[in-house]
């Protein structure tokens, strides 16, 4: 890969020319630093659980003296660009509620500069913009678009690990999240890896994209996923051949 290939800019600046690198400590270019690489580690973690953390890096590579430009290189991961873009989206179409707690804080950092400093960011991947922030951009709280339900939802377990235990499960439309567990539940959950399970909980769910952002395990319930041949095989054997004895599409259709 060549050095340059995987290159983007964070950028601070201002109307008055005023924001340059000496606008800044060196405390608060680290809090950005890893504010920043924090966000997109944490969406990765988040959905990528495949991913080993050690694999991705995001480099600090340059400070330009244009205003205040943060050069980073990426590794050469699919997922660590695809990270990238989905936190630059959800920043430009305001959707950032729907970040992982960490992606959010990390967001937060960013956005407390851009206040403080009374200045814009932007950031670029090579020449493309992806996202601006503006001292009146306002993020909303996400405990405001979340509401919160016990129920049970349906997907595959794909991973369990890590020093605070947590577990990775894909949704039956192909999206993945995270939730952490007790010791106790790591030990109930370990058995059923990479097969279609069923959790009860209380499920977090964001009012703004219908994703699940949070949940709580209460215990797991027993599931058998059916095909649709097995269900109307199923439904056919409780109503013991009584639609038999209806011969065509007129008498269903006329059948009180």
């Amino acid at each position: 890969m060549n050095p340059n290939d995987n290159i983007f800019t964070l950028r601070f600046w201002g109307d008055n020319n005023e924001i340059n690198p000496e606008s800044f400590s060196a405390k608060e270019l680290g809090s950005i630093i890893i504010a920043f690489e924090d966000s997109i580690r944490a969406i990765i973690d988040n959905s990528f659980p495949s991913v080993n953390q050690d694999d991705v890096r995001i480099s600090l590579v340059s400070i330009e003296n244009k205003s205040e430009s943060l050069a980073f290189a990426l590794d050469d991961l699919p997922e660590t660009i695809q990270a990238l873009r989905v936190f630059s989206k959800s920043v430009q179409n305001k959707t950032y509620t729907s970040l992982p707690d960490r992606a959010y804080s990390g967001l937060r950092v960013i956005h407390n500069t851009v206040n403080n400093k009374s200045c814009n960011a932007e950031l670029k991947y090579k020449s493309e913009k992806l996202f601006t922030l503006f001292p009146n951009t306002e993020l909303i709280k996400p405990e405001s678009v979340n509401i919160e339900s016990d129920g049970i939802i349906y997907g595959e377990l794909l991973k369990i690990g890590g020093d605070k235990p947590r577990a990775w499960l894909r949704l039956d439309d192909g999206t993945t999240f995270s939730f952490g567990l007790s010791k106790e539940q790591v030990e109930n959950l370990s058995p059923n890896m990479y097969k279609p399970l069923a959790l009860k909980g209380k499920r977090k769910i964001n009012t703004v994209t219908d994703n699940i952002v949070g949940f709580k395990l209460y215990d797991i319930v027993e599931y058998k996923p059916f095909n649709t041949y097995n269900a109307i095989k199923e439904l056919r054997s409780i109503t013991n051949g009584f639609w038999d004895t209806l011969g065509d599409n007129n008498q269903i259709n006329n059948f009180y």
